[in-house]
């Protein structure tokens, strides 16, 4: 009878420890996740600014392309409307003297 008390005592023992194993598995697994979901969205958050910043530069380079591609062209039309006017002058003044 004793053998069996000692036994239930050790079966009961045994219980408590795995019990407590199994709750401190389950708590360090739960903070465990908690923190790398925290990982993960700081990481993420800070890919979203990167990529956000590195879109605000390049539609900045981008503007800034099309201004001076704009630029040239006006003034390339400047320069061949002057041109033109001048040889319409120059032709005009030729007839007027003729």
């Amino acid at each position: 009878m004793v053998w069996q008390d000692s036994q239930v005592l050790n079966d009961q023992k045994l219980l408590e420890v795995v019990q407590y194993t199994h709750n401190h598995v389950s708590n360090t697994v739960a903070n465990t996740e908690k923190r790398l979901e925290r990982h993960v969205q700081d990481y993420l958050e800070g890919l979203h600014s990167q990529l956000e910043t590195t879109s605000k530069q390049n539609m900045t380079l981008q503007a800034s392309e099309i201004d001076r591609h704009f630029n040239c062209i006006v003034d390339d039309v400047d320069t061949r409307t002057k041109a033109s006017t001048e040889t319409a002058v120059c032709t005009l003044t030729s007839k007027l003297e003729a």
